[in-house]
């Protein structure tokens, strides 16, 4: 066995004894920096979302669920890769200028790992979160 493959076992070993942690961003400022490990899709209640799990600057595995629509519309609009960089943050509860509509706003920063594709920077803009809300996704009073 390689040193290399060694490695790979003692971290499996370490995650074993780790519960996975899903990320809350509940609060307005609370955010999330992580090395992107993978990227799927779920079945849910209200149907499918996006789960990012990955290890932070400090070693922490964690899991981001993007159950909000926003966040899920960010996420699956240019998915982010293994090894990867994502970085989320939870901006508080928003209202559409042009619909009244209250919805979930997030920024989120994806900085592509490998170099094949272009660093993604998607901003909490009102056009684009706006849209999601009026789609009949995700009302802050909802969740």
């Amino acid at each position: 066995m390689t040193a290399a493959n060694a490695s790979l076992f003692d971290q499996a070993e370490e995650r074993l004894e780790q519960e996975e942690f899903f990320i809350k961003l509940e609060e307005k400022g609370d955010s999330i920096t992580f090395l992107v490990e993978s990227f799927t899709m779920q079945n849910g209640k209200y149907g499918s979302f996006p789960i990012v799990k990955g290890t932070t600057r400090t070693g922490e595995f964690v899991a981001l669920a993007g159950g909000r629509s926003v966040l899920k519309a960010r996420l699956t609009e240019n998915p982010p890769a293994r090894g990867d960089v994502l970085s989320v943050r939870y901006e508080g509860e928003i209202t559409s200028e042009k619909t009244g509509n209250t919805y979930h706003g997030y920024k989120v920063v994806l900085m592509a790992g490998d170099g094949a594709r272009p660093a993604a920077i998607d901003t909490a803009d009102e056009a684009a979160s706006a849209t999601a809300a009026d789609n009949g996704a995700d009302s802050a009073s909802d969740w």
